[in-house]
């Protein structure tokens, strides 16, 4: 065995890098919002929209037949496609983004009517006209009719004012009129184009309906009446300086907007091509599905249901699919918002669907980003409990949905994954692998099947069919097979006769509800295992997935898998779970068989004050003794292929060398230690941390005081 080297120089340990910046809860009228909702803020009036929905008079319409969603897929022009969630509709997006009304500001102040309307982009300062109309006796049998300026119609009012010029560089538009007689003043404002066309109408309400929400908006414009979409106001509350916020009850399907410190591109409302992300791969066969990111601008929406149930209330994440947008999951025509009562209601979870900056951003960089700034969003706004956080994912989500809690284990209780692709087309043939980085999997960045050794304290719930079109069966089978061989804790539904949209359509979700009920985040377990690969990193972004539960700062010394094994005995010493794999067979909603990877008995290992790594291309990593359950004086034994530099929270540095096995003749092989890395891979399966070996635990020391002892180790 060799003897640790102390390192010349302490590495310096970076703090945390995945997971979501520090978000404020908002405040009347200022951050993040429920879309719809009107705040009387210190006397000034705030209406804030919902963003991207900018589409005029397009009555909806049931829309195409559902196998039509995979058009999207080539950018066909579909005159109702947004009713499934997926692109707007192709061709002059760009110019009507520039209607998008995202928030309107009414103050009375001097005997004036300050009026200011943000829009999510504007290029040239006449893109767009702003029109208020006013019921001054808030009266509908008095006046009414068609507007002057702007081609739509609404009962009682007196007066119209109109506003063009409005600023690029702020997006606003603003002016003033003289303050109308009267004490109750009902208003209307639409946001139109410069020939007078509506296509935003404001004060719409909680209530909107429809993939982009706006079916409603479409509706009345349609019918030339916006009457219904109107604010009612006391004028003393405006000249008076009161505050009165909206009330949001809960029980609804929202849209929520957050304010992201992110932006690409021009920084504004949607790129109608769409910026390529580093999923992108120019000429490949996935290059029309490749990564790509359509909602550019720094206002992101997100899908929103909070259910009934007293807080705190765990949260879901569900993750949207390739054509699909964030209201996926919590509308589909014909269904009766079953996902909303399977996981809302009967798990007491909010359920946050997040846009994923568009159609096919895989949930990788901005895409991710955003996933995880809408959890901060929620977290910051509504009494949770971060123990119950559940990512979910459909198709490219179910993607997703693996991906982010593989390289954050610790972030999340559990995973449900529909019919998510695994990353690489070839999956479960000879060819898996072989096309990392050349298109084999459309936008996907990596193999799930690389990552899932990771998830061995966050359980997964899977459903997959047999005769998908999208995700193909020996993709499923080889993710069943590599749940099984990783020991990950795991229910896995295969349907015979099920397609890629099966679950969608029939909006029941019961077993797999049923399945994540009890999942709960597992703290600070005395068994880690955590695949990642620097090729992932994007600290730019704030996305560095380098840390699992008490190991941090993982550097991966090359390009590729970079995986860590590692057992501390201290406190109670470790209980090895024995797992084994048990069938199942069902019939909701359709036939299924299953695959059940639980654990029948546990391996003791005695407490001791030892540490134990088994590394694979990990260059260093630092280790918080106390969260270990590690005192002074550990004994710590590695086993590494590369040289590995490894700090400790006491302050200690050591560098390990790989160990070399002599052979006849001389000769050493460096696949040694790379082949005993595989071998405890395999070796060292577990279950869910709240049993014995893997629970979570409290206590130990801070771990300062003498040397560590350090030993590398071939074992």
């Amino acid at each position: 065995m060799l003897a640790a080297v102390v390192a010349a120089a302490v590495l310096v340990v970076a703090p945390p890098a995945h997971g979501s910046p520090a978000v404020e809860p908002s405040t009347c009228g200022q951050g993040s919002w429920v879309a719809g909702t009107v705040d009387i803020c210190a006397g000034e009036l705030v209406y804030r929209d919902y963003v991207y929905d900018n589409f005029g008079a397009r009555p909806s319409a049931p829309g195409p037949a559902l196998p039509q969603i995979i058009q999207g897929l080539e950018f066909q022009s579909i005159p109702s496609f947004d009713a499934y969630g997926g692109l707007p509709p192709a061709g002059g997006q760009k110019d009507q983004d520039q209607t998008d009304l995202v928030a309107l500001r009414i103050r009375v102040s001097g005997g004036q009517v300050h009026v200011s309307a943000e829009l999510n982009a504007m290029t040239v300062p006449d893109a767009a006209k702003l029109a208020i109309a006013i019921d001054t006796d808030n009266n509908a049998g008095t006046g009414g009719g068609p507007w002057i300026y702007v081609a739509t119609a609404s009962a009682g009012w007196d007066e119209e004012h109109v506003f063009a010029d409005g600023d690029p560089t702020t997006n606003v538009i603003e002016g003033q009129f003289a303050q109308p007689l009267g004490t109750t003043w009902k208003l209307w404002a639409v946001v139109a184009k410069p020939d007078g066309t509506p296509m935003n109408v404001a004060f719409r309400g909680l209530d909107e309906t429809g993939w982009w929400w706006e079916d409603n908006q479409a509706d009345a414009l349609a019918a030339n009446d916006i009457t219904a979409m109107a604010a009612t106001v006391d004028v003393a509350d405006l000249t008076g300086g009161a505050t009165n916020p909206a009330d949001v009850p809960p029980g609804g399907k929202r849209q929520r907007v957050y304010i992201s410190q992110y932006t690409l591109g021009a920084g504004e409302g949607i790129d109608d091509n769409g910026v390529p992300g580093p999923g992108f791969t120019p000429g490949s066969p996935g290059e029309s599905v490749s990564q790509a990111f359509t909602m550019i601008g720094k206002y992101q929406p997100y899908g929103f249901y909070e259910p009934a149930k007293p807080a705190p209330h765990g949260v879901q994440l569900a993750l949207h699919g390739l054509a699909e947008n964030h209201s996926a999951r919590l509308y589909l025509p014909g269904t009766s918002g079953g996902f909303m009562q399977r996981f809302g209601e009967d798990q007491n979870r909010i359920i946050a669907t997040p846009l994923g900056r568009g159609w096919k951003g895989w949930y990788s960089s901005y895409s991710e980003r955003d996933v995880f700034d809408v959890l901060a969003d929620v977290e910051a706004n509504y009494p949770t409990d971060s123990d119950r956080v559940v990512m979910s994912g459909y198709s490219m989500g179910g993607f997703g949905a693996m991906r982010i809690a593989s390289l954050h284990p610790d972030l999340f209780a559990g995973v449900v994954n529909w019919v998510g692709f695994t990353g690489d087309v070839f999956n479960g043939t000879p060819l898996g692998g072989a096309f990392f980085g050349n298109g084999s999997g459309g936008g996907a960045d990596i193999s799930i099947l690389d990552l899932v050794g990771s998830l061995r304290h966050v359980p997964v719930a899977a459903l997959y069919s047999g005769e998908d079109e999208l995700v193909h069966v020996q993709t499923a089978i080889a993710l069943r097979q590599s749940l099984s061989d990783a020991g990950v804790p795991s229910i896995f539904y295969l349907h015979p006769f099920a397609e890629h949209l099966t679950y969608a359509l029939f909006d029941d979700w019961t077993k797999e509800s049923n399945a994540s009920a009890n999942d709960m985040l597992v703290h600070d377990p005395a068994h880690i295992t955590f695949h990642t690969d620097r090729r992932l990193y994007e600290p730019d972004l704030g996305l560095v997935p380098n840390r699992a539960y008490w190991i941090s700062a993982i550097v991966p010394a090359t390009d590729g898998a970079a995986t860590l094994d590692a057992v501390s005995l201290g406190c109670d010493g470790v209980d090895e779970p024995v797992i084994a794999d048990a069938p199942g067979a069902g019939a909701d909603p359709v036939p299924w068989q299953s695959n059940d990877v639980h654990v029948t008995g546990f391996t003791h290992r005695a407490a001791a004050n030892r540490l134990e790594l088994t590394l694979h291309n990990v260059s260093s990593l630092h280790v918080d003794l106390a969260r270990a359950c590690l005192t002074e004086a550990a004994d710590v034994r590695v086993t590494t292929d590369v040289p590995a530099t490894i700090t400790f929270s006491n302050g200690e540095t050591r560098t390990f060398e790989p160990e070399t096995l002599a052979r006849t003749g001389g000769v050493t092989s460096d696949l040694v230690p790379w082949l005993l890395t595989i071998a405890v891979g395999l070796r060292l399966v577990g279950r869910r941390g709240r049993r014995r070996g893997g629970r979570g635990r409290r206590g130990g020391r801070s771990g300062v005081g003498p040397r560590l002892r350090g030993v590398a180790s071939a074992r």
